[in-house]
């Protein structure tokens, strides 16, 4: 992995062996790529909708289906396919009603996971939950999306101990070290458009903090406002554990 460089180096051969007790006394070998370097795919995780200017106004008219507060299941399949996220939905969806979502305090939240001491003065809306995991630098959420008629789970994860990053929405995610993670700039995570994940993070290393504004939001249309808007950190103090 040549960080530096932004590309792979490869090594790949080819063998045929026949011989079980030597399995290096093979009758081809044929090497492939020698100290190859093979540059990496740029990602646009702020794609957005994947057909330009969509509208789900426009489909369910084209379509020929009432406009009703929560579409038929087999609208919303069709709708996953022609957005591109299909294979991102989970089969087993996140329950509010369940640890580790519930119980929630007055705000929305579920921070019995965390030992720490953390404030989080924000009121969730009715639709959402969110819990802190239990190195109280991650927060899981879980939406109700009466429009579709499921739930979304949505996640931000910061390990110090591991050194890890991970932001995801259902079953796309995106995963990188904390050396690499860019503090102090607003970033967008999106699953094609449907959900989008926008998060600032800074880190104060002597006072052993991150300061996280995270903001989610659910959008049917290209153009004009989102559906649901939901600010769920804003400048939130997520204390730094200490690593055994």
């Amino acid at each position: 992995n040549l960080k530096g460089e932004k590309m792979f180096m490869v090594d790949l051969s080819f063998h045929v062996c026949l011989e079980h007790n030597n399995p290096y006394d093979c009758i081809l070998n044929l090497d492939i790529l020698t100290n190859a370097k093979l540059a990496k795919p740029l990602c646009d995780w702020n794609s957005g909708f994947i057909q330009s200017g969509f509208s789900l106004t426009n489909l369910i008219s084209q379509v020929g289906i009432p406009d009703a507060s929560t579409l038929e299941a087999a609208f919303v399949d069709q709708l996953f396919r022609v957005l591109g996220v299909s294979d991102y939905i989970k089969k087993d969806k996140c329950d509010r009603s369940s640890p580790p979502y519930y119980p929630t305090d007055v705000n929305g939240w579920n921070v019995q996971k965390c030992n720490g001491s953390v404030d989080l003065p924000i009121t969730l809306p009715s639709y959402l939950s969110c819990y802190l995991t239990d190195t109280c630098t991650g927060v899981d959420c879980c939406i109700q999306v009466t429009k579709l008629g499921l739930t979304i789970n949505a996640y931000v994860l910061l390990n110090t101990c591991n050194n890890t990053f991970i932001i995801g929405i259902e079953n796309l995610k995106y995963t990188t070290t904390l050396l690499d993670l860019e503090f102090g700039v607003v970033h967008s995570f999106s699953m094609m458009g449907l959900v989008t994940v926008r998060y600032k993070i800074d880190e104060f290393y002597n006072e052993r903090l991150f300061i996280v504004n995270l903001n989610i939001s659910v959008c049917y249309e290209a153009s004009g406002p989102c559906a649901l808007e939901m600010k769920v950190l804003e400048n939130a103090k997520l204390p730094i554990p200490l690593c055994n």
